[in-house]
């Protein structure tokens, strides 16, 4: 049995682009990954999520990662811009594969996706928490944050070290105070607007005391 997961990383930071991943598996590979431990990549260890990425890219019969940019997400809506993604990046591999099955882990309230996903494959699941109860959508998760970080990595080697990308993280609240126009930031998000917002006035306080 052929088994497809689609899955993203980025969709949460304001910093860095969004990436989406579809990767098919046989049955038997991915008991293998599952022996390896493979599971939701944020759960494992950046030492553990670069070794299983590895295997996962030689035992893959199939694999499509699309990268969605700050510029695309500053225009429309990341939903919409995540279901399209997963559906570009299904697209490739089933024109490779013939899959039995093919599961996603939910964007929204998963109506549209398994609407537009679907006319892809007969046989199309769109399921919450999948990249943590499906091992073939784990292993999308795994490529998806794999791209991600090495997105990051070349973008602090030209912007500096902004942390994670999101709004949660101090350092990247700081860096975002002096650098929230350059082209990487996702600067139509409200959310930044609120990290601004919060940054100014923690910065006012500071003067004050």
């Amino acid at each position: 049995m052929i088994w497809v997961g689609v899955d993203e990383a980025g969709r949460g930071p304001v910093v860095g682009s969004m990436f989406v991943a579809a990767v098919a598996l046989k049955d038997e590979d991915l008991e293998k990954l599952r022996r390896l431990g493979l599971t939701d990549s944020k759960k494992l260890t950046p030492k553990k999520r670069a070794l299983l990425k590895e295997v996962i890219k030689e035992k893959a019969l199939a694999i499509e990662i699309v990268e969605v940019k700050p510029e695309e997400m500053n225009e429309r809506s990341v939903s919409d811009l995540t279901i399209e993604a997963m559906r570009k990046a299904l697209e490739s591999v089933l024109k490779r594969v013939r899959a039995d099955v093919v599961i996603a882990d939910v964007v929204g309230k998963g109506k549209k996706q398994a609407e537009i996903l679907g006319k892809l494959h007969p046989n199309v699941k769109v399921l919450p928490k999948a990249d943590s109860e499906y091992l073939v959508v784990s292993a999308a998760s795994v490529v998806a944050k794999e791209a991600r970080e090495e997105h990051v990595r070349k973008l602090k080697a030209k912007y500096g070290d902004f942390g994670s990308g999101y709004p949660s993280d101090k350092r990247t609240r700081e860096w975002l105070v002096n650098n929230y126009d350059k082209p990487i930031v996702r600067r139509k998000w409200k959310t930044l607007q609120r990290v601004l917002s919060k940054q100014s006035s923690s910065s006012d306080e500071g003067h004050l005391t």
